[in-house]
C-alpha cells in the first residue's frame, strides 16, 4: 500500500477493507467521518467483540493494522484466545486505536454465501 502511494504520489483520506463475499447494504457518507478513527459495523447482535469484516480507516491506522500479525503471539500471551475477532479487539484496545461502531442504518453488510457454490 505505502509503495503504491509513494510511486503514484496519491493521497487517500480512507482505506476500506472488506471481505470478498460481502454485499454492502448501507455505507456511510465518508465526508461525515473523521479521518483519525477506525469505523466498524455493529456486531452486537452476535457478540461483544469488534467485527473485522468491513473496516474504514485512515492510511495511518491501516499501517498499524498491517502489523497486527506481528503482535499475535504477544496478544496470545496476554491470555487472548486465538480467534480472529478476539485478537483484533485486543489489538485495537491495547494500542488505543480510536474507533467508532456505526449503527446498522449507516453501515451494514450481508454475506453472499450462495454465489460461490461449485457445481
Amino acid at each position: 500500500m505505502n509503495k503504491y502511494i509513494s510511486e503514484t504520489n496519491t493521497k487517500y483520506d480512507f482505506v476500506i477493507k472488506i471481505r470478498y463475499d460481502a454485499i454492502i447494504l448501507n455505507f456511510p457518507d465518508l465526508n461525515k467521518l473523521h479521518k483519525n478513527k477506525l469505523y466498524l459495523i455493529d456486531y452486537s447482535q452476535f457478540h461483544n467483540l469488534l467485527g473485522n469484516n468491513v473496516l474504514i480507516m485512515s492510511v495511518n491506522i491501516a499501517n498499524i493494522l498491517l502489523n497486527l500479525f506481528n503482535h499475535t503471539e504477544e496478544i496470545y500471551n496476554d491470555g487472548v484466545f486465538f480467534n480472529d475477532e478476539e485478537i483484533f479487539t485486543s489489538f485495537i484496545k491495547k494500542y488505543k486505536i480510536p474507533y467508532q461502531i456505526l449503527g446498522k442504518q449507516l453501515f451494514s453488510i450481508d454475506l453472499n454465501r450462495n454465489y460461490f457454490k461449485f457445481a
